[in-house]
């Protein structure tokens, strides 16, 4: 190949490359991209910026088949952007202000909502599992029949939320604020309540099978009809809260329901 062929050649890539820098696929992901600004008239490939590189396959003749960006180490994605018209599974809404959004029923399985304010949003019956919430502001927010399996509410706010009904199967709930949060009927197995803040809130009925509440705030709580086989309650506070069997635990209950 001449260095005039070649020239057009790598000229050729990089304007081909331009436009897949604008191009985003499939829901859920976009394939990994270069920026327009990154990609130089002369560059090679390989030598696109950000870990990305130019991939190329050529036949045994030399003829170029295909062309997409991508990674050295194989194809990378990026989280679908947060959207309130176009929510879906591993959506990014990290930070973002989602108050009163309406996900109803929506698929939104492993998506992202650390730090974010999803005060007083509708997200009954929605898919969540593997999502997260790290410190996230749930206050009033109805995830009532919703599926939160493996979901992670460490530090979150969800004070007056209702979670009635709800799969939190080994979710986290670590160092949260759940005053009066209402989870009656919901399935609780192994899920983690350690330094929760439980004060007044709702459990009749749930499913607390090997869940943990060590060192959790469980004064006035009511626990009537709840499955705790195997369940931990290690230095957590249940003052005044309304046991199992319906008694309510005496002032000073620590670790166990006092008469």
């Amino acid at each position: 190949m001449t260095t005039s062929s070649a020239s057009k050649t790598l000229s050729g890539v990089a304007a081909i490359a331009l436009s897949f820098a604008n191009l985003a696929v499939s829901a859920g992901s976009t394939e990994y991209r270069a920026d327009v600004d990154s990609i130089e008239q002369t560059s090679p490939p390989g030598a696109i910026g950000h870990e990305q590189v130019l991939i190329i396959n050529n036949d045994k003749f030399g003829n170029q088949q295909t062309l997409r960006i991508g990674h050295q180490s194989g194809t990378v994605t990026r989280p679908k952007p947060c959207s309130l018209d176009d929510p879906g599974p591993g959506m990014d809404c990290t930070g973002r202000d989602l108050r009163g959004a309406d996900w109803a029923d929506a698929n939104l399985a492993g998506a992202r909502f650390d730090d974010a304010d999803l005060r007083g949003a509708l997200l009954t019956g929605a898919r969540l599992g593997n999502a997260t919430f790290n410190n996230a502001q749930l206050d009033r927010a109805d995830l009532s029949d919703a599926d939160l399996t493996n979901a992670d509410f460490s530090s979150a706010q969800l004070g007056g939320a209702s979670l009635v009904d709800t799969n939190l199967v080994n979710a986290m709930f670590t160092d949260a604020q759940m005053a009066t949060a209402d989870l009656s009927g919901a399935d609780l197995t192994n899920a983690d309540f350690n330094n929760a803040q439980l004060g007044g809130a709702l459990l009749v009925k749930a499913t607390l099978v090997n869940a943990t509440f060590m060192d959790a705030e469980l004064a006035t709580a009511d626990l009537r009809g709840a499955n705790m086989s195997n369940a931990e309650f290690m230095a957590a506070r249940l003052n005044n809260a309304i046991w199992v069997d319906g008694r309510r635990c005496a002032s000073g209950s620590i670790g166990e329901c006092l008469r």
